[in-house]
């Protein structure tokens, strides 16, 4: 396995074009057609933390939801959090990818999981989409809660 299967993997459920225009998915760090060895570790958030996890882990990759590169980086040093993250991850080997928006609107994504958890796996009754999510669109969750609770 390569890198590159684990973004099409991870593509296929969460195209690219799923996300917002604004967003920041992708490959953040790695080679395509590097070798994928030791297990694919998931995050929220790309911390110190979790990097000292994966390494310890043997991980090849993590996929962290939130983009660990969200404004450009004019320098990367390890004077910042942000700069000790990604050159120790380099040095490891470790290749980092992010799904953020495009997870979020994907079917059976984010949308749909804190649907499932709000409505009860439903979306009938008063628990309803406003919108589908096809492509881009947008959905609103709305619920109501009885009087007596």
């Amino acid at each position: 396995m390569t890198v590159q299967d684990l973004v099409d993997a991870v593509e296929a459920f969460a195209p690219p074009s799923f996300a917002e225009s604004w967003d920041r998915v992708g490959l953040h760090v790695g080679r395509l057609g590097a070798p994928l060895d030791g297990p694919v570790m998931l995050a929220i958030d790309l911390t110190e933390g979790v990097l000292d996890e994966a390494i310890e882990a043997g991980a090849g990759a993590i996929v962290a939801y939130h983009p660990p590169i969200w404004t450009p980086i004019d320098r990367l040093t390890d004077d910042s959090a942000k700069g000790r993250i990604l050159l120790r991850a380099v040095e490891a080997g470790i290749a980092i990818y992010s799904p953020h928006t495009a997870l979020d609107a994907a079917p059976g994504g984010v949308t749909d999981w804190l649907c499932e958890g709000i409505c009860g796996g439903t979306l009938q009754g008063d628990c309803r989409a406003l919108v589908s999510h096809t492509g881009k669109a947008r959905v609103k969750v709305v619920t109501f809660v009885p009087h007596e609770a």
